[in-house]
């Protein structure tokens, strides 16, 4: 199971974030999480939203989970779809059976001239 990106936060715990909203975009710096007012009174078991650190100065609570919202460490979105990359393993399997394939042909090929003469 793919780790959470609420689970990511010690991690990233310092960096400087860029998160993109449909209302707005926020630069800041990721200062840990924190409960909001009152909120563990009302629900213990809750995950804290994290804290990020404006580059004015503000102290934005945000839901890392919240899927209108992307992420941005160092430029690369966060928790965006990994591209797996085919392994040289794979290519040469698949050349492997190109080229078994190109060789049926070809005896195919010599058969066929061959009954015809």
């Amino acid at each position: 199971m793919p780790t959470k990106l609420y689970d990511l936060w010690p991690k990233l715990e310092g960096k400087h974030l860029k998160v993109v909203a449909p209302w707005g975009t926020l630069k800041g710096t990721l200062i840990g999480i924190t409960a909001p007012a009152d909120a563990s009174a009302v629900h213990p078991a809750a995950e804290l939203p994290w804290a990020i650190r404006s580059d004015d100065g503000q102290e934005v609570l945000l839901d890392p989970e919240n899927p209108a919202i992307k992420i941005y460490v160092e430029g690369e979105e966060l928790g965006a779809p990994v591209t797996i990359p085919l392994t040289t393993g794979l290519q040469d399997r698949v050349h492997e059976l190109l080229t078994k394939y190109e060789h049926f042909l070809a005896m195919l090929r010599e058969a066929s001239s061959r009954k015809r003469r």
